[in-house]
C-alpha cells in the first residue's frame, strides 16, 4: 500500500463502509457526517459566522463535530 496521510486513510474506509450500506444507513451517516457543510477550525470563526447569519436563527447552534472535530452551524430541531 502506498504511502498515506491518515485522514486519506480515513476518507478511503469511510468510502467503503458506505458502500455496504443500505439506503437508510447511508441517509443516516450523511446526516451525521459533515458533507455538505461548512467546518470551522475555531469557535471564534463559528461564532463569526452565526453573528453575520441573516437568517433566522431561533433554532441555530454551534456545535462541535465529533466526526470531523472541528465547528459547525447547525439547526437543534
Amino acid at each position: 500500500m502506498p504511502n498515506t496521510s491518515k485522514e486519506e486513510a480515513v476518507k478511503m474506509e469511510k468510502r467503503k463502509d458506505v458502500s455496504k450500506m443500505n439506503k437508510r444507513q447511508k441517509d443516516n451517516f450523511r446526516k451525521l457526517s459533515c458533507e455538505g457543510k461548512v467546518a470551522h477550525a475555531s469557535l471564534l470563526s463559528a461564532q463569526y459566522c452565526f453573528d453575520e447569519y441573516r437568517g433566522d436563527k431561533r433554532n441555530l447552534e454551534i456545535y462541535h463535530c465529533a466526526f470531523c472535530k472541528k465547528y459547525h452551524l447547525g439547526h437543534n430541531k
